[in-house]
């Protein structure tokens, strides 16, 4: 009867020792990574004292010389081996000397003549150190094993065959129950349970000790005659009592279960109880009759109040007291031996018999406390979790009185836990509709009445005593209990206020302009909808739009903030004109819209039209200038101008637009003789958009020139649109709509290269006077390409730069007066000549003018035409001569078509003029005649 030292098992976690060499194994393998190459074997920063000679050397290797030199992996890979050889040896030396001093005692005290000890622990201790040994190591205890058993037998007279037979048998046991343990899935590491327990019940009770003592019973009827049932049962008996008695513990020593073993209170409550158990086996054996009945309570007292570990210790020191006991008694040494007196086999089998019930007791009550663990660990989490989360929850029995409330509840509640448990929870938890103030039935009573998940309205509300309601959202649900009915239920809820605050916010800015707080183009349209659907009813209005007027002048040029200013303040002035039932909106941008129910009489409309121009017109304070801007309006009447909302704002849209033709701040009543105009003006928009690829533009030039000589200086580049039936458009009709649309930039392009491609030709012929001049369009500024378009044209035609001269308005310049400068100095940084236009009309400064250093200033038409019979008129162009002189440009005047408006200026020192008196535009075939005549020194005019 010996042990076994355990296979390693895959399936088993590994003890102390088999950690020790995963930790061995992984330090070699980060010595393998870390060293590729002998000389740079890194080590670890921490290495285990008991293995310190590895890391010396590793540290060897390291800084081995140049050849020879082992790496670090081979030195751990060494060590490692031999530490597991170490190892190996002592634990089969101290299974050796175990199973010998244990072997050694079972056969002193319990060996009858036959040869057998009745009582045989041996093998319980080897076949527990094979499974709780470190991996690896079986064969060594199971060798340390076998040289035990054989050596007490030896010890003991038995003859050589005999002692080595029984230790083959011993060990083959050991062997097997460990491997069928194994083999079942019995973790030796962990307390048994009701499976693992009753599992080792039958291998290392019933199963391994039935095969060793049939073996064994063949040894002894086959050596020494023996009738075989007889010895196969004392063997059984024996080896079963020392396996049911001794390996528990194997399975017991755990580190939690030590740990609370040795607790002071617990160890000495222990300690307590084995020693009364001790008392009572002693005391019985004398007393009693009955003596397992009476150590049987204490010992299932102590397994059901300690567990596993105490409960093993406790069967084990009491079943090896009574046979001890009833060994001495037997051979006589207490005193005479009584008749009756059993030997040490029965009282082997009856204290094998006695230990079974607490051990199963032990197992119960282990699985019991480690389920209420779990269970105060999970309501210990439960509770932490309760108090950590931001909801109110507060929980139920069937009557509604309240089981649970967590921190959260009582703050929002006011009410404490302590006030709370046992109330109803009505009581506690007041909910009432916040709209209505009327109290509401709790979510948590139809839940449990309805086994069935409850929330409360979207208005609810949390009264509080002494403190307005709070707004909740809540979500309650049914407690199952273990019968299937429901036992209570759960509420959670929470605060509200600031979702709820939010939402109104978004639905608000959902309908509401985010920069004015105007009712935006949605909630209009919804206003409007209510408005007609009054119709029938007699209901009737109307419909203004209204558009500010050189808006984007400003924004442009004095920011965007100044732009918002602007806009709320126009915002807040046309909700001051009208009445409490009109609708004031913000359509985006610039433009507004007003629903004025009732209004439909011209002179109540035409009296609020004024009303809202003065009001928007009233200069502002804006950043410390004073703005003044005005309004144009388009009205539309429903239902006489329309009756759905979209025919309406459409209607009120076309004669906005009218408005806006008619001239700046003006207000138009729709009739529908507009829309006529409004579809002639989408058709020129559409054939627009069109005329640059269509190449249905062409350029006209006018002559320039000396008023003293009579040459032509330069020609002026007239830009015509052939429509596609055939009429030619003037700038004046298309070029305004072209700004609008976006087309004009194409058109500014298309102009800028025809007009270098064409003077590049007559420069190349050597014609005098080849020179061509153009206007741009403040798009054209604005967007900064103006620069990158001149430059273009000028590589693409080859035009010497100094024969292309820009002309600007002043409008221009005082709207982009950030992006002018630069402009004008990049041009000029090019050669090209600068021009400004139409001089003398805006509202150009002298400081504006020397700022820029233009080299032409041109006198506008609207000047020259009333020369020389308006004394002010002349006194400005006089002025505007002597400006001239004074900056050192050339003066061109426009539009002389008469003898004397030539003759003045040529009195009065202009030195350039050109309109119908000398030339209207020209093709660039005639320009080129005329060009060519002048060179060959002939007059250009006739």
């Amino acid at each position: 009867m010996s042990t076994h030292p355990t296979r390693f098992m895959r399936t088993s976690p590994p003890g102390a020792g088999g950690r020790l060499g995963m930790a061995l194994r992984a330090w070699r393998d980060a010595c393998v990574r870390a060293c590729p190459h002998p000389t740079t074997a890194a080590v670890p920063g921490t290495v285990a004292r008991k293995h310190a000679a590895v890391y010396r050397r590793c540290v060897r290797a390291r800084v081995g010389v140049r050849s020879g030199v082992v790496t670090c992996a081979q030195a751990s890979g060494e060590d490692m081996g031999g530490a597991l050889s170490r190892q190996r040896l002592r634990h089969g030396a101290a299974a050796a000397l175990a199973s010998a001093f244990v072997a050694a005692l079972c056969i002193a005290f319990t060996r009858t003549t036959g040869g057998v000890a009745e009582i045989w622990l041996a093998n319980a201790v080897l076949a527990g150190w094979m499974l709780r040994a470190p991996a690896g190591v079986a064969p060594a205890v199971a060798a340390g094993g076998f040289l035990a058993m054989l050596t007490a037998n030896r010890a003991f007279g038995s003859d050589w065959p005999v002692a080595v037979a029984f230790a083959a048998v011993n060990v083959v046991e050991a062997l097997l129950v460990v491997l069928l343990l194994q083999r079942g899935g019995v973790d030796p590491r962990r307390p048994l349970d009701e499976r693992a327990f009753a599992l080792g019940t039958a291998i290392a009770v019933f199963g391994a000790p039935a095969l060793a003592a049939g073996l064994g019973a063949g040894l002894l009827v086959w050596l020494d005659d023996a009738a075989w049932p007889g010895a196969f049962l004392r063997w059984w008996v024996s080896d079963s009592f020392g396996m049911l008695t001794v390996l528990p513990v194997a399975f017991a020593v755990h580190g939690p279960a030590v740990r609370r073993l040795l607790q002071p209170r617990q160890l000495l409550e222990f300690a307590g109880w084995l020693v009364l158990l001790l008392a009572m086996v002693a005391a019985s054996f004398w007393v009693f009759s009955r003596v397992f009945v009476l150590v049987a309570l204490p010992l299932l007292a102590i397994a059901f109040r300690y567990g596993q570990l105490p409960a093993s210790l406790s069967n084990l020191a009491a079943a090896l007291s009574l046979v001890a006991l009833g060994s001495l008694a037997q051979t006589g040494r207490l005193g005479k031996v009584p008749h009756d007196a059993l030997s040490s086999l029965e009282w082997g089998l009856y204290s094998a018999a006695m230990v079974i019930g607490p051990l199963m007791v032990s197992v119960s009550a282990e699985r019991l406390r480690e389920r209420g663990r779990e269970l105060a660990r999970h309501a210990e989490h439960q509770r932490v979790t309760l108090n950590a989360i931001g909801d109110a929850m507060v929980a139920c029995d069937r009557d509604l009185r309240i089981t649970e409330f967590n921190p959260a509840a009582e703050q929002m509640t006011g009410v404490t836990r302590a006030e709370a448990i046992g109330r109803h929870v009505e009581d506690v938890v007041r909910i009432l509709n916040a709209a209505t103030g009327r109290p509401m039935f709790s979510p948590l009573r139809e839940a449990v009445a309805s086994n069935r998940p409850s929330s409360l309205e979207s208005e609810a509300a949390l009264e509080r005593d002494g403190a307005p309601p709070v707004p909740v959202e809540d979500s309650a649900s049914p407690i199952i209990g273990p019968d299937g009915a429901v036992a209570g239920g759960i509420m959670v809820f929470r605060d509200v206020t600031e979702q709820r605050t939010l939402a109104r916010q978004m639905a608000h800015l959902a309908r509401h302009d985010a920069l004015t707080g105007l009712p935006n183009r949605l909630l209009l349209r919804d206003r409007i909808e209510q408005e007609l659907r009054g119709i029938p009813r007699g209901h009737a209005g109307c419909v203004m739009f209204l558009d500010l007027d050189r808006f984007k002048h400003i924004n442009d040029t004095l920011g965007h903030a100044v732009g918002d200013e602007v806009l709320r303040t126009v915002a807040a002035r046309l909700e001051g004109v009208v009445r409490d039932s009109d609708t004031v909106s913000r359509q985006g941008g610039d433009e507004f819209v007003l629903l004025c129910p009732g209004l439909v009489e011209d002179a109540e409309i035409a009296e609020l039209v004024e009303r809202l121009a003065a009001a928007v017109q009233e200069p502002q304070d804006v950043g410390g200038r004073a703005l003044s801007i005005a309004t144009s309006i388009g009205v539309a009447r429903y239902p006489r101008d329309g009756d759905t909302v979209g025919e309406l704002l459409r209607q009120a849209d076309v004669a906005l637009y009218h408005a806006k033709q008619s001239g700046r701040g003006r207000a138009s009543l729709y009739a529908r003789e507009l829309n006529r105009s409004v579809a002639e003006v989408a058709e020129l928009e559409r054939e627009l958009r069109h005329a640059v690829p269509g190449e249905e533009l062409f350029l006209q030039y006018q002559p320039q020139y000396d008023m003293q000589s009579g040459a032509i200086t330069g020609a002026e580049a007239l830009v015509r649109w052939r429509r596609p039936d055939g009429q030619v458009a003037m700038p004046g009709e298309f070029l305004a709509l072209a700004e609008e649309t976006g087309v004009v930039g194409a058109i500014d392009r298309w102009v800028l290269d025809r007009a270098c491609e064409e003077c590049s030709h007559w420069v190349a012929d050597g014609l005098r006077g080849a020179r061509v001049s153009l206007n741009v369009s403040l798009a054209h500024l604005d967007a900064g390409q103006l620069v990158t378009s001149v430059r273009d044209a000028l590589d693409r035609s080859g035009l010497p730069a100094n024969c292309l001269e820009i002309e600007f308005t002043e409008t221009h310049l005082l709207r982009a007066v950030d992006t002018a400068p630069a402009a004008i100095a990049q041009l000029r940084a090019l050669g090209v000549a600068l021009a400004i236009d139409d001089f003398g009309t805006g509202y150009s400064n002298l400081s504006q003018l020397s700022a820029h250093d233009f080299d032409v200033l041109k006198i506008d038409r609207s000047l020259v035409s009333r020369l020389p019979d308006d004394r002010r008129n002349v006194a400005v162009v006089q002025a505007l001569i002597a400006m001239a002189r004074a900056l050192d440009c050339t003066l061109v005047a426009e539009g002389v078509e008469t003898m004397a408006q030539a003759d003045w200026l040529r009195g009065h020192g202009c030195g350039v003029a050109q309109g119908f008196l000398f030339d209207p535009p020209l093709d660039p075939a005639r320009l080129r005649e005329r060009l060519a005549v002048q060179t060959r020194g002939e007059p250009a005019r006739a």
